[in-house]
């Protein structure tokens, strides 16, 4: 029999053609990677810059632009960076119409861009109601990403609609537990409105364990430490103080608590402590070393000093709810039953005041228009002496004021500060004092006065700016007074690149 050819065979005993289709499959397979590489590289820097204007990162922004540019990126993410940077350098106008195209994209990551950001320049226009449909509608395209919520929980708080801000917050936190700014917007809601009670409950829910004391911002504890004052819990403010000293980093809000649990020696040691033993100590102020002194007065007894040394405060500070809760302690032990009856009229009086600041503030609702209702928040907190309270309300009437709305509130802010109690106290002073008093009026105003606040007395309020700046809530000085503990809230900052 023939016998045919046999098949051609490499040494191991494979046939050469098997190998040909191996080496093919093998090149295609290389080829697939490296392109696959390729369009996955242009994804990263395309996010590199988005992530950039995010973190305001200009240089990083620009060189991830070029780049995505010059390999040949998508003219649609072109676009998109193009408006992007064009609001990053403050030409708002023109970033809203480069990004007009894109806000029904059918990509869903580059419509959730251009809206985010024509939000952020909406508001920063200070078009609060265009900015809250675009950041509404921007959640609706992105519902597991807190970003979006934190702005919109942003505008909320520079609008002073604490109501919508709050419910918002909370479900930050349902996606974010720790959200630290979620956190500050519930409490700072719940003190001006009242629910003190409320916001100590969340304060401790969240500082309930070492760990939670030690990564939560100075704001956080100093908010409550000063709601255990308010509400008269000052053995657990000390308490807290005395396990927690590093974190109570005020020394006017140690001195307070120290004068409110009555440790006159420790408060003594504060006030008497230089800035070469401590650099970072701030002075104490003439009005809480009166304080101090007529603290010194009653334990000693002494209660026409202490009488004397608490009227003469009442001339710096003339609504602080505890310098007359001290002064009638006094005339009680001294028998003055007319100044008892004064100081319980002022102490009703400021109740009644504090009372209608909150129901200012709840009226203010979820309206994002009106700026009235701001203003008057904020001659409500005038009455009260509430510099900072004052300011942050006639910033948020700006916040939502149209050009023609914004004369009217310049009319209605030649806000002056009362320089004398609500009710008038002879007694402590020695003789009643008159409404023009230039000295009572003075010290009312003075720079040198204990201020109503939880941060230093050297801190101001940057409220002279008109424009908006969008920004996640962020820790800063807590205003400390007897109707207000709130966390000061901020804007989402619009330095470059805008971001959220």
């Amino acid at each position: 029999m023939g016998q045919g050819k046999s098949v051609p065979r490499v040494s191991g005993g494979v046939p050469w053609w098997l190998w040909l289709v191996a080496i093919v499959v093998t090149a295609a397979v290389v080829l697939g990677i490296l392109l696959s590489q390729e369009e996955d590289s242009l994804d990263v820097v395309f996010d590199r810059a988005v992530t950039a204007a995010d973190q305001r990162e200009v240089d990083v922004f620009n060189e991830s632009f070029e780049e995505f540019r010059r390999r040949g990126g998508s003219n649609d993410r072109i676009g998109v960076l193009e408006g992007i940077r064009a609001g990053a350098t403050n030409r708002l106008p023109r970033s809203i119409k480069l990004l007009e195209p894109y806000l029904n994209h059918s990509d869903q990551q580059l419509q959730a861009l251009a809206v985010k950001h024509s939000g952020i320049n909406h508001q920063r226009l200070g078009d609060a109601d265009a900015a809250r449909l675009m950041y509404l509608k921007c959640i609706e395209l992105a519902p597991e990403d807190v970003r979006p919520r934190r702005l919109l929980v942003g505008l909320y708080m520079a609008a002073g609609a604490y109501g919508p801000a709050a419910e918002l917050a909370e479900e930050i936190l349902e996606l974010d537990p720790k959200d630290q700014s979620a956190l500050d917007s519930i409490v700072t809601a719940q003190v001006a409105t009242g629910r003190i009670n409320d916001a100590i409950e969340v304060y401790q829910s969240h500082l309930e364990t070492e760990r939670d004391r030690v990564v939560a911002s100075p704001d956080f504890v100093a908010g409550y430490l000063d709601c255990l004052r308010q509400t008269g819990q000052a053995d657990t403010a000390l308490q807290f103080l005395e396990d927690n000293e590093t974190l109570v980093i005020r020394s006017v809000l140690r001195a307070r608590i120290y004068l409110s649990s009555n440790q006159l020696d420790e408060l003594d040691k504060i006030l008497n402590v230089s800035d070469e033993d401590e650099p970072t100590h701030q002075p104490a102020e003439l009005p809480l070393k009166m304080r101090f002194e007529a603290a010194r007065a009653m334990e000693s007894g002494n209660w026409r000093q202490a009488i004397s040394l608490l009227g003469q405060t009442i001339l710096y500070l003339p609504r602080s709810s505890e310098v007359f809760e001290a002064l009638k302690r006094a005339a009680v032990e001294d028998g003055d039953t007319d100044l008892v009856d004064a100081c319980q009229a002022n102490l009703d009086g400021l109740q009644e005041v504090q009372r209608r600041m909150q129901d200012a503030v709840k009226a203010v609702g979820s309206d994002m228009k009106d700026p009235q209702l701001r203003v008057d928040v904020a001659e409500i907190a005038t009455e009260l002496c509430l510099k900072l309270d004052r300011e942050k309300w006639l910033q948020a009437a700006v916040n939502v004021a149209s050009a023609e709305q914004l004369l009217t509130i310049e009319q209605q802010t030649g806000l002056t500060w009362p320089g004398l109690p609500l009710v008038p106290i002879p007694s402590a002073y020695g003789a009643a004092p008159t409404n023009d008093s230039s000295e009572s009026t003075d010290a009312g105003n003075s720079d040198d006065a204990e201020p109503d606040s939880a941060a230093e007395s050297s801190e101001t309020s940057d409220s002279s700016s008109v424009e908006p700046a969008p920004a996640e809530p962020s820790e800063t000085p807590t205003e400390e007074s007897d109707n207000s503990t709130e966390p000061e809230d901020t804007t989402e900052s619009s330095v470059e690149p805008a971001a959220e």
